[in-house]
């Protein structure tokens, strides 16, 4: 009977993690450019057929619309996002705060504003895509030119694979 016991219960454990990463630190993993489709992506926003402020946020290669692109209706926000200063001159960012310097708070009324986690993932991806403000535009350039598979740094690789 005790054998039964333990059979039953050890056998409604699970095996293992379909995505540990998101359980890491206790902080869950966040798709930046899938909270931007779902949260500014719809059509009467920033979709791909008629984006406002000519600004499609659902597209592939979203970051390359953003990076070092100047904001097209507060022009004094300078870029969308400002990869010498990310996290402080970057339009987008400012753009979700209660008083963004210029027009609306992102997303609009009547639709939610993002949660302090959601402002946090698009924060951390700001970084990210970015260098954390180490990246010049240049270097920006160089890694969005660079094929998916190729190192940003041009080295090609592991001499063990062919590179240099």
């Amino acid at each position: 009977l005790t054998a039964l016991a333990a059979v039953a219960l050890l056998g409604g454990c699970p095996g293992s993690l379909e995505d540990p990463g998101r359980f890491e630190a206790g902080v869950p993993a966040c798709d930046a450019e899938e909270l931007l489709i779902r949260s500014c992506g719809s059509e009467v926003c920033h979709d791909a057929d008629a984006p406002q402020a000519d600004l499609d946020l659902v597209s592939p290669g979203v970051a390359s619309r953003l990076v070092d692109v100047p904001a097209v209706l507060c022009v004094d926000l300078g870029n969308l996002v400002d990869s010498a200063d990310p996290q402080g001159a970057s339009a987008m960012l400012q753009k979700l705060q209660t008083d963004p310097g210029c027009g609306l708070q992102m997303p609009p009324s009547p639709f939610e504003p993002l949660t302090s986690d959601e402002v946090s993932c698009l924060s951390a991806w700001v970084d990210e895509i970015t260098g954390g403000g180490s990246m010049d535009a240049g270097a920006f350039d160089a890694a969005m030119d660079a094929p998916m598979d190729a190192p940003a740094d041009g080295s090609g690789g592991d001499a063990a694979e062919g590179g240099t």
